[in-house]
């Protein structure tokens, strides 16, 4: 009775597809994919394109989609924290990462390793490796705020008359006199 249902089984799984492997790719392509689909980055912030860019051109951008390790993982951040990038920043780069990988197999039929994050996570955590951004300690001088006044008084001549116009302008000195 066993044989029988497991050959059923398997015939049943067969037909639906359910057994056919997925197409494997490198991250670096898994990436590009990720670019070449606006409607998944359309609405993507600047920095979270940027990162993604920067990780194509890292050695991690060559593993397969579907062998990622939790030692790659270490290694990029390693590699990242040796040229100087902060721990937050560099969970930035894991986080987009672990995004994207999630989304190849629904949108592209690719296989990803992307459950690896759950194990890789804490590890990189507690090695320091990946972390929270730091408090600021001190306050902007005047020449920093005033060349902040003068990049936002750009945004806000960009679009002067859009009708999400954010004032900026105003949205800075209300946060310097209530401290925030």
């Amino acid at each position: 009775m066993a044989r029988t249902w497991a050959l059923a089984r398997v015939n049943e799984l067969q037909k639906t597809d359910a057994l056919k492997t997925k197409k494997v790719v490198s991250l670096g392509a898994l990436l590009n994919l990720y670019f070449e689909d606006h409607d998944l980055w359309g609405r993507t912030g600047r920095t979270k394109r940027y990162v993604i860019k920067m990780i194509m051109d890292c050695d991690i951008a060559k593993i397969k989609s579907d062998s990622l390790k939790t030692s790659d993982l270490i290694e990029h951040c390693k590699n990242r924290r040796a040229a100087g990038t902060g721990p937050a920043t560099i969970y930035h780069d894991i986080a987009y990462l672990r995004s994207v990988m999630k989304k190849a197999l629904p949108v592209w039929d690719i296989a990803a390793n992307y459950q690896i994050f759950e194990d890789a996570v804490p590890v990189l955590i507690e090695m320091g490796l990946v972390g929270k951004s730091q408090k600021r300690t001190r306050r902007p001088t005047e020449n920093e705020l005033d060349r902040l006044r003068a990049g936002l008084q750009v945004r806000m001549d960009f679009r002067p008359n859009g009708k999400n116009r954010i004032p900026f302008l105003d949205i800075l000195d209300f946060s310097i006199l209530t401290c925030m």
